[in-house]
């Protein structure tokens, strides 16, 4: 129908055009440093990583800096959910309910494949409060250390409960009781991203494995 068409074309400009932006913010700075390497370098650049670097290290703190209501409610990230007709699987296993009612409960989720910008991960930190209503909003995201050098990218992963996913940013977490949402397959699965077949990439991927039997 006409309807569904233009939902479709909505949610594919929406789901191009947010990272589409981004790049294009990043794109257009580091051209502009060899235009203006005073100006951009003295009131962007460096007070930007001044501060993300020196006063800001939210990615290295277990806790994060997750921005719920944006992770629910940023509009593009609503389209995007319902052009990609994103969900979780119901009933959810018994075992699994019944054991995240516990005051207590943490857990270790393990998520393939990782896909070229891995994009369903940020929408769907948005979701697992209606999946997991105890620990839905305890739930930390490992995240590459690179993207937190990118402008804009960094700010997105934050706001969307990542952090580092160094060892011992994993193991904070964990020590100080939230869950952990990992991709194994990492950027050695990312390169192998096929379009629309489901490749995963596990060998020497072992390190979740052992997180989860802390």
């Amino acid at each position: 129908s006409i309807m569904a068409g233009q939902n479709k074309l909505l949610g594919s400009l929406a789901f191009n055009g947010l990272f589409l932006v981004i790049v294009c913010i990043n794109l257009s700075v580091l051209a502009g440093l060899f235009y203006y390497p005073k100006e951009l370098g003295i009131y962007v650049v460096f007070p930007y990583y001044t501060y993300t670097k020196v006063f800001s290290r939210a990615e290295l703190d277990a806790h994060g800096s997750r921005w719920s209501s944006f992770s629910k409610n940023f509009a593009i990230f609503r389209i995007m959910r319902e052009y990609l007709q994103l969900g979780f699987l119901r009933p959810l296993p018994e075992k699994l309910v019944d054991s995240e009612k516990a005051s207590d409960a943490q857990f270790l989720f393990a998520f393939f494949p990782h896909g070229i910008a891995c994009e369903y991960r940020i929408l769907i930190d948005g979701m697992l409060h209606e999946v997991f209503p105890n620990v839905g909003e305890k739930i930390k995201a490992l995240s590459a250390s690179i993207l937190f050098n990118i402008p804009l990218v960094r700010e997105m992963a934050l706001w969307t409960g990542c952090v580092d996913a160094s060892r011992p940013v994993a193991e904070s977490v964990i020590e100080k009781g939230y869950s952990v949402l990992v991709l194994p397959g990492g950027e050695a699965e990312q390169i192998r991203t096929i379009y629309r077949k489901e490749r995963i990439y596990l060998k020497n991927r072992k390190g979740f494995i052992k997180l989860a039997m802390r």
